[in-house]
């Protein structure tokens, strides 16, 4: 979280030590998700396969002297993963967050942009199906999420465009200790990983 809020501090300091007049837009995106929860422990990992979900949200972007961005999006993101476990048969875990991420970046042209940032992740809801038997998997979880994440923007138009994110989470996802092969307990590494790929829509502003 540290990390996360130096980072909103850095991207603010950027904007004001600016001397030009900067440019305001609002958009839409939306598109498919696909993650994972990589090196967890529980229910085994012995064929994992990544989870499709999807994500929508709004979009927040200035930009100063025609090329240096600051962009922060709200977004509500399915994530998770599924498998097919030697000891537990067929499981899925679907995790649903509202992911804030902050970018800073630089346009290449108009139509090619790249960023880089962090990201806060806040979990709404998540449910366990194992076998069809579905239940609330919350109490399993940590509430709160940080990220690493990357996005590549291309506007096919002025106003319509394609974006593809990457993230990397740097906190655990569960909190549920479990029991390793030496008899041990210890706390599951499990963590976010995955990309989005979608659409995106910039709004008229007069």
């Amino acid at each position: 979280m540290k990390t996360f809020g130096k980072f909103i501090i850095t991207a603010l300091l950027i904007a004001l030590s600016q001397n030009t007049m900067a440019q305001f837009e609002v958009g839409l995106h939306g598109g498919y998700s696909g993650h994972w929860i990589l090196d967890t422990a529980l229910n085994g990992n012995e064929s994992i396969h990544p989870h499709n979900g999807y994500y929508a949200g709004i979009i927040g972007s200035c930009t100063f002297n025609n090329d240096i961005l600051i962009e922060t999006q709200i977004n509500y993101a399915s994530k998770g993963h599924s498998d097919i476990s030697m000891n537990d048969g067929h499981y899925k875990r679907d995790l649903y967050y509202l992911d804030i991420p902050v970018f800073i970046g630089y346009r290449l042209n108009w139509r090619l942009s790249l960023m880089a940032g962090a990201q806060f992740g806040y979990l709404l809801r998540a449910k366990k199906n194992t076998e069809g038997n579905v239940i609330d998997g919350r109490d399993d979880c940590y509430p709160c999420n940080a990220s690493l994440v990357g996005q590549c923007t291309f506007m096919f138009t002025d106003r319509f465009g394609l974006n593809a994110t990457f993230d990397y989470a740097l906190t655990r996802t569960f909190n549920r200790p479990y029991t390793n092969n030496d008899g041990k307990i210890e706390e599951d590494p499990g963590h976010n990983i995955g990309f989005q790929v979608g659409i995106c829509y910039k709004l008229e502003i007069d």
